[in-house]
């Protein structure tokens, strides 16, 4: 085996699991979508099942901009990052002599618990 096969190998390795990070995206997205009615994520998923690749393209071509926006609204709704940088900026004022302890923790638990 020289080095071209390898090469060959790897690169049909990088595009299958490419392919198989689409499907899972695609699937989480049927399921998190709750406009789309119950008849029509059977549909999806059988015509994954059946034909895989083409329903893929079909539903990047019909349903990619939903994605996005779907997937901006569950990245807002966890709010992890946000929950981090706003403690990160309490800890930074109170170092810094802005805030007492007592704020630093009252601004803590207002983060941790929306």
């Amino acid at each position: 085996m020289n080095f071209w096969d390898v090469l060959v190998i790897v690169m049909i390795c990088f595009v299958f699991l490419a392919y198989l990070v689409v499907l899972v995206s695609i699937i989480s997205d049927i399921f998190r979508d709750h406009a789309l009615p119950g008849w029509a994520k059977a549909l999806w998923m059988i015509a994954m099942v059946f034909l895989p690749i083409l329903t893929a393209v079909l539903y990047l071509f019909l349903r990619g901009s939903g994605m996005a926006e779907r997937s901006a609204v569950l990245d807002n709704a966890l709010g992890n990052a946000s929950i981090s940088d706003e403690i990160a900026k309490a800890v930074s004022m109170r170092d810094a002599g802005i805030i007492d302890d007592t704020e630093f923790e009252t601004i803590k638990a207002k983060a941790l618990n929306r």
